[in-house]
Order: C-alpha cells, then sequence, then structure tokens
C-alpha cells in the first residue's frame, strides 16, 4: 500500500491499498509515482473525492518497464521533473513517459546489454 502524508500535520492525506509493495516514490504534477516490487509505475492521480467503496481511479495508470511477457524486475529508482517521468528497476531497465492530462505517453527506454546484469539504483531529474 501507499500512504500519502501531509508533512505540516503528519495526518495520512491519501491511502492506496491496490498498489501492492512500493520500492519508491516521487510526484509528478498532481499525481503521485510510486515503483513497485511487481515491475510497474502505479500513477495515480490526487484527487479530493472516493467512491463509495473508498477508492477512486481518476488518472491511474500502470507503466510497465518490461512487456508483458518478460521478467519483471522490480522498480527501484523514479525521478520526475516537470512532465516526464523516469523509472529504474532491478534488471536495468530505465524508461521515459511523459505524463499530461490526457495520460501518459512512453518517450524512449534505455536497457543494459544482455551480457550484463546490473541494477538501478538511482535516478535524478
Amino acid at each position: 500500500a501507499l500512504t500519502v502524508v501531509d508533512a505540516r500535520t503528519d495526518h495520512s492525506i491519501r491511502r492506496f491499498e491496490e498498489v501492492g509493495t512500493v520500492l519508491s516514490v516521487c510526484f509528478v504534477g498532481d499525481r503521485v509515482a510510486a515503483g513497485t516490487l511487481r515491475g510497474v509505475v502505479s500513477l495515480r492521480k490526487m484527487c479530493d473525492h472516493e467512491t463509495w467503496d473508498g477508492r477512486c481511479s481518476c488518472g491511474s495508470d500502470e507503466l510497465a518497464l518490461a512487456p508483458a511477457g518478460a521478467d519483471r524486475a522490480g522498480v527501484r529508482a523514479i525521478a520526475a521533473f516537470e512532465s516526464r517521468l523516469a523509472a529504474g528497476d532491478a534488471a536495468g531497465r530505465v524508461c521515459v513517459w511523459y505524463v499530461g492530462e490526457a495520460g501518459t505517453q512512453p518517450l524512449f527506454s534505455l536497457r543494459a546489454a544482455k551480457d550484463r546484469t546490473c541494477a538501478v539504483e538511482a535516478l535524478a531529474p
């Protein structure tokens, strides 16, 4: 689960139960992006309303660093600058997306050479 806390009051603002185990987090615009153990970035909008079951799906998106059939690795590093979101995983993949009001769009990706084993540990804007 991912809990967003107000730093001034130390109270929970939003809690996203369905995200799973979170390894890395950053904010991009009015959204929170969480790198997960299952190899995807869960992008959730920080909206003010909730549905009857306590969930809101506005602006929700799951961004994968690897194709559906490939072995996925945990997203250890994540960073954002303006409307660009970058994430890196334990298998050495880095993906960059544009995050806008109409949704997300992949910009480019990098991958470690097949004969190398490396993990992305950190990213910076």
